[in-house]
Order: structure tokens, then C-alpha cells, then sequence
């Protein structure tokens, strides 16, 4: 993945991190408008929070969905009309169609409940959004423990969706291997807002010493594997570091292989002359 493709291509867009909130949100926002699937992704739940607070904000001030509605786990609230997302697998819940409850499904709130609950409706799962609706209800407990907004998630809960477009909040703490899945969850286009600006050094009195620009951010968060490398990998990294990017760590010796000596052959004795 080269950074300085998607920067030529303008993909990439930096700043602080409420700005890039407010930039992705808004580029989801237009696309919903002319109908397009799309998503939000961030690196951790706080900001996935941030950004599904601020997706139904702006539906419910269009009269999208109802201002009021049940409170969810992070915080957020779901009403008539938000989409959601159910987080643990639930066999016993099941609708008319006899479809279960499955982590990281989407649904839909048709109607919330003084105790909490939520009535959820989903299309038949063709693919294609068409087939008839199923509804079932998500008791208060579930609801208080397992739903969440669905207009972003994380990276990690991000495997496997497929939309039209998707727009990336990236901070310096993200790792390659979510970047990439966040990355590639967008058949049409893919964008990334990163959360860039002044480093503070505390020598200098906490004010800032330069700026780091969004290439630089990605550039770290392209070298911030999240899963640990072995040792020979490691080694050879040092070896491409090192300008030596043919080099091969140096392999155990083999083990002396015992070669037995050939066995000399006895004389046969000569047969006895007769007399």
C-alpha cells in the first residue's frame, strides 16, 4: 500500500483529530445522500463512538430517525429508524423466517420499549437488500450489553463488510494489519483521514517543536505491525536494514553425518590340495 499514491490521488485528507471526525462524517453523509453504502472505520472504540453519535445527530436533524431511543453499552442511543449492529451471537432469538441473532449483524429499530428492548427488522439475506423484512425483538439485557450503533465500527469488526465506499479515521496508534482491512472494505473508494499536527516535546516546555504531516502518520502506522514476528524474520529484517536484502540468516549446521568405513573383505582360505 503506498502512501504517496493514495496522497496524489487525494485520499488522504489531515488534521486534528475532532476535524477528521467531522470530515469523514461528513463525506459518509454525502455519500448516503445519493445512495451509496458506506462506512465509517477508526482504530478504537472511543472514536468509533464519537463518529456513530455523530451519524445519528445528523439523521435525526434531517427527521431520518426519532431523537429518542434506548441507551446502548458505549453511550449512544438507538431509536425508531437507526441502524445497529448485534455483537453476540443469539440462537434462541429468532424471527418468523426462523433467522437467529449472529454477531455483526445489521438491523433496523422499527420500535423501542420503556424497558430497554429493541424491535429490530432485517432484510431477507439474498445479498442484494431485497426479500421480505423479518423482525424480532432484542431484550433490555442484550440490548444494554451487546447492540451498537452501525454507522462505524473498528478496523477488527470491519473484516469481511463489503460496501460502496468507506472512510478511514487513522491516528498514529493504528497498526498495518487494521489499516490495510480498513482500507479495502470499499468496492467504489476508499479514503483516510488522519489525525495529524503539532508533536509536543516536553523539554521545551510543551510547546511545539514541528509538525508532523499525515504521510509521516501513515508511513508509522505502515511499520506498526500488530502481530509479533518470529525470530528468523526478524533477523532478516535487520539484514534489509542493513542494505543487505539478499542475505539469509544464517541456517543451524547440519549435523555431522557418520559414514562407516568400507569392511574389508577376508581372504578365503586356499582349498587343500589332493593327493
Amino acid at each position: 500500500m503506498c502512501v504517496d499514491t493514495y496522497t496524489e490521488h487525494g485520499r488522504v485528507t489531515g488534521g486534528d483529530l475532532d476535524a477528521m471526525i467531522d470530515k469523514a462524517h461528513e463525506a459518509w453523509a454525502a455519500d448516503r445522500a445519493v445512495g451509496r453504502r458506506s462506512l465509517m472505520i477508526a482504530a478504537d472504540n472511543a472514536t468509533v463512538a464519537e463518529l456513530n453519535d455523530r451519524a445519528r445527530t445528523s439523521r435525526v436533524h434531517v427527521g431520518q430517525v426519532a431523537g429518542t431511543g434506548v441507551e446502548l453499552r458505549d453511550g449512544t442511543a438507538a431509536g425508531v429508524g437507526d441502524l445497529v449492529i448485534t455483537r453476540e451471537n443469539q440462537r434462541k432469538v429468532r424471527t418468523s423466517d426462523g433467522t437467529w441473532v449472529r454477531n455483526g449483524d445489521s438491523w433496523q429499530v422499527t420500535a423501542t420499549h420503556a424497558d430497554g428492548a429493541l424491535t429490530v427488522t432485517t432484510s431477507a439475506r439474498g445479498g442484494d437488500g431485497t426479500g421480505a423484512a423479518a423482525s424480532l425483538r432484542l431484550e433490555p439485557d442484550y440490548v444494554a450489553q451487546h447492540v451498537q450503533l452501525g454507522y462505524a465500527v473498528t478496523a477488527h469488526r470491519a473484516q469481511g463488510a463489503t460496501v460502496d465506499t468507506c472512510h478511514v479515521v487513522a491516528t498514529p496508534a493504528m497498526t498495518r494489519e487494521a489499516f490495510y482491512v480498513a482500507m479495502t472494505r470499499g468496492r467504489h473508494e476508499n479514503r483516510t483521514y488522519v489525525s495529524a499536527g503539532p508533536v509536543i516535546d516536553s523539554e521545551e516546555h510543551q510547546h511545539p517543536t514541528k509538525l508532523i504531516t499525515p504521510a509521516e502518520v501513515l508511513r508509522g502506522v505502515l511499520a506498526n505491525e500488530g502481530t509479533e514476528r518470529s525470530a528468523t524474520e526478524q533477523l532478516q529484517q535487520r539484514y534489509i536494514e542493513a542494505g543487505m536484502p539478499g542475505m539469509q540468516p544464517p541456517q543451524a549446521p547440519l549435523a555431522p553425518r557418520y559414514i562407516a568405513p568400507p569392511q574389508r573383505q577376508q581372504a578365503r582360505p586356499a582349498p587343500a590340495m589332493q593327493r
